[in-house]
C-alpha cells in the first residue's frame, strides 16, 4: 500500500520510509549536514488503498504532522501528540495517509477493522521527481498543496518525490532508485546560482547528472524545469545578474538533451503568489502544478 517510497526498513523503533538511496542520503550528509537530514525526510511518501474497513489506527513514532485524504479530499492532520491515532472511515473508499514533508515520519502497528480488505490504489503512470525546496514543497502550508503532490492527484501518478530543501545539481547525489517511472522531471538551478562560483563549474555539474539521469533513465520521458520566478531577479550574484544566470541554466539543460519547461512560465510574476522571495505559496504551487499536469498529459 506504500506509495512513493524506494526502501522500506522494519526496526524495533517502527516502520522506516526512504523517498531515496541511502547512499543518496550519504551523499547529500558529505555535502552538508543539513542536506542529509532533508534527504531522509520522508516527502512524497504514502499509504494509498482501496477499503472497506471501519477505520484506520496507527502509532505514531515521529514526524510533526501526517496529512490524510478522502477519495482524494483533504480532511485534515494527525500529530505526533496522537500517539496512538484514529482515523474513523465511511466504508468503502480510498484512503490516503501522507507522511510528513519536512520532518522523518515513522508509524508502527497499523490496523483495519477485523475482516477488512485493502487494495492498492491503482495508478495510471509513474514519476520520479527530483529537485530543491520547492519539489518538497516548502511554504506551501499543507504538504499536499506543492506542485509534486498536486501534480500527482490531478494526473493520478504513482510518484517519488525527491525534493530537498537546499539541493543543487551534484552528480554525487544521483543514484539509480530503484523505480521504473515513465517519465522524470529535474527542477534543480535556483540554489546553482547561489552555490556555484562560475557558470563552468554550474554547467559542468548539470551536464554530469542530466547526463547520468538519461543513462539510467533511457526508457523514460525526461524534463528538465529551469528556475521559477523569484523577486529581486535583478541582484547581482556571482556569475553575474541573476536572470542572466537563468537563462544560462536553461542554455545548458536544452544543450543535454533533455525537454526543458521554462521555469519563469509556470508561476505568475507576481509577489501574491509567493510566501517569500524564492518559494510559491497555496496559490503559486497551484499555478505551478495545473501548467506542468497540462505539459504532462499531452
Amino acid at each position: 500500500m506504500t506509495v512513493g517510497a524506494v526502501d522500506i526498513e522494519q526496526t524495533a523503533d517502527g516502520i522506516f520510509f526512504y523517498k531515496m538511496q541511502k547512499c543518496q542520503i550519504d551523499a547529500f550528509y558529505a555535502l552538508s549536514d543539513i542536506l542529509g537530514f532533508r534527504a531522509k525526510t520522508t516527502t512524497g511518501i504514502r499509504l494509498d488503498f482501496e477499503t472497506d474497513s471501519k477505520f484506520l489506527a496507527f502509532d505514531v513514532k515521529s514526524g510533526a504532522k501526517f496529512e490524510y485524504l478522502i477519495d482524494g479530499v483533504y480532511q485534515g492532520t494527525v500529530t505526533i501528540n496522537d500517539s496512538r491515532a484514529k482515523i474513523e472511515l465511511s466504508a468503502p473508499c480510498r484512503v490516503t495517509l501522507v507522511f510528513p514533508s519536512h520532518d522523518v515520519g515513522v508509524i508502527d502497528n497499523v490496523e483495519l477493522s477485523d475482516g477488512a480488505s485493502a487494495v492498492r490504489h491503482k495508478f495510471d503512470k509513474k514519476v520520479l521527481f527530483i529537485g530543491d525546496s520547492i519539489t518538497q514543497g516548502w511554504n506551501s502550508g499543507i504538504d499536499t498543496l506543492s506542485y509534486a503532490y498536486r501534480t500527482s492527484f490531478a494526473l493520478n501518478l504513482d510518484s517519488v518525490i525527491q525534493g530537498v530543501g537546499g539541493a543543487y545539481y551534484h552528480a554525487s547525489t544521483f543514484a539509480d532508485s530503484g523505480f521504473e517511472p515513465d517519465t522524470v522531471i529535474v527542477a534543480y538551478g535556483t540554489n546553482d546560482v547561489w552555490h556555484f562560483g562560475t557558470k563552468d563549474e554550474m554547467a559542468m555539474q548539470l551536464r554530469a547528472y542530466l547526463g547520468l539521469v538519461k543513462e539510467t533513465y533511457k526508457q523514460s520521458k525526461i524534463y528538465a524545469i529551469s528556475p521559477i520566478w523569484v523577486s529581486g531577479g535583478s541582484e547581482e550574484k556571482r556569475m553575474g545578474n541573476l536572470w542572466e544566470c537563468y537563462r544560462f541554466i536553461a542554455e545548458e539543460i536544452e544543450k543535454c538533451g533533455v525537454e526543458h519547461i521554462r521555469g519563469l512560465d509556470l508561476v505568475p510574476h507576481e509577489r501574491r503568489y509567493f510566501a517569500d522571495d524564492l518559494h510559491p505559496n497555496a496559490d503559486g504551487f497551484g499555478e505551478y502544478a495545473g501548467k506542468l499536469a497540462k505539459i504532462l498529459a499531452t
